[in-house]
C-alpha cells in the first residue's frame, strides 16, 4: 500500500475517533473566519452499478439495525453506523490515486453519487436519518412542546384587584372579549451531519417559540448553536448565520446555517474532503403545524 493510501486509512480512523471528544458549541454569534481563496482542483470518483448496490446494502443494513432499537437516541444511531462499513470507504482506499504539487494548496474530493436517491427513514417521533445522494448522512432530532393557550392577564387581573372598579360587573363579558385567542408551541431542531468515514463533523441546532391565532404567526428565536466534532488543522466550520425567515404573515421558518470542510495533508498538500453547506429550518403556519427541513449543498 503506497504512502498516500496509508494516510488516507489514517485520516478515518482519526476522524473516527476524534468524533467522540467532547468539542466546544460554537455559537452563531461566533462566526469563524475561513480563507477559500486558495486554488484548488477537484477529483471525481464515479461509481459503478456494483458500488452503488454496495452501498444501497449499506443503507438498508443500516435501517435494519436501527430499527432493532426501542426508541433510540441521536448517539445510538450514530453507533450503529460506525459499526458498517461505507463501501465509499473502501473506494477510495483501493482505488483512488492523489496528484497533488505545491500550485495547488486544497484537492476538493468528489464522490458522485448523483444515480442514488436520497432516503429518509422515520426511526420515531422525534429522530429521521437521511441518505443523502453525496453519501453522507444526516440525522434529524426535533422535539416539539404541546400546545399552549396564550392569555393577556394584565387588564383582567388590574379589574379583579380593584374592588371598587365600575367595569367589575362586566368582567365576565370582558374575559370573553379580551381573553386571548392566540396560541403557542416551542420547537427545537437539531441536523448532524456524518461524512462517509462515519465521522461526526457538525451540527446546526436552532429552536424558537411561535405564536398563532388562525389567521398569523409569529416568531422568537430561544436558542441556535453550530456544534463541531472534533478540532483539525483542516477542520473548519465558517459562515454562520441564524434568523427568523418571514415568507408571509402566514408562515415563520427559523434557521440555523453554516458551512463546514475538513480534510488531511497529503506530500505538504491540504486534500478537502468534503465541503458542505448545511441548514436546518423549523417552519410553523397559522395554524400551528410545525415541521422541519434542511438544505445541504
Amino acid at each position: 500500500m503506497n504512502r498516500i493510501k496509508k494516510k488516507l486509512l489514517s485520516l478515518v480512523f482519526v476522524l473516527t475517533l476524534i468524533s467522540n471528544m467532547s468539542v466546544p458549541t460554537v455559537f452563531a454569534s461566533e462566526t469563524a473566519d475561513n480563507d477559500n481563496s486558495l486554488d484548488s482542483k477537484t477529483i471525481e470518483i464515479d461509481l459503478s452499478n456494483k458500488q452503488q448496490k454496495e452501498i444501497e446494502k449499506f443503507r438498508n443494513d443500516v435501517v435494519e439495525n436501527l430499527q432493532d432499537l426501542n426508541n433510540p437516541s441521536t448517539e445510538e444511531v450514530h453507533n450503529i453506523i460506525r459499526k458498517e462499513t461505507n463501501p465509499v470507504e473502501n473506494l477510495i482506499d483501493s482505488d483512488l490515486d492523489i496528484n497533488v504539487d505545491s500550485e495547488n494548496q486544497r484537492v476538493n474530493l468528489i464522490h458522485d453519487g448523483s444515480d442514488l436517491e436520497e432516503q429518509t427513514y422515520s426511526l420515531n417521533d422525534n429522530i429521521d436519518i437521511t441518505f443523502t445522494n453525496n453519501n453522507s448522512i444526516i440525522i434529524d432530532d426535533i422535539w416539539e412542546t404541546e400546545e399552549k393557550v396564550e392569555t393577556v392577564p394584565d387588564i383582567l387581573e388590574e379589574l379583579n384587584d380593584d374592588s371598587d372598579n365600575l367595569l367589575t360587573s362586566w368582567l365576565p363579558f370582558i374575559d370573553k372579549a379580551n381573553a386571548a385567542t392566540s396560541k403557542t408551541k416551542s420547537a427545537s431542531y437539531t441536523a448532524t451531519y456524518i461524512d462517509w468515514s462515519g465521522a461526526k463533523i457538525f451540527s446546526c441546532y436552532i429552536s424558537a417559540k411561535f405564536t398563532y391565532n388562525g389567521s398569523k404567526v409569529t416568531a422568537v428565536r430561544t436558542g441556535n448553536a453550530v456544534k463541531r466534532h472534533f478540532y483539525g488543522m483542516l477542520y473548519n466550520t465558517y459562515s454562520h448565520a441564524s434568523a427568523i425567515s418571514k415568507p408571509s404573515k402566514k408562515e415563520r421558518i427559523a434557521y440555523q446555517q453554516a458551512t463546514a470542510s475538513w480534510g488531511a495533508n497529503v506530500k505538504g498538500v491540504g486534500v478537502v474532503w468534503d465541503e458542505t453547506y448545511l441548514r436546518a429550518n423549523i417552519s410553523c403556519n397559522q395554524k400551528g403545524v410545525i415541521k422541519k427541513s434542511k438544505k445541504i449543498i
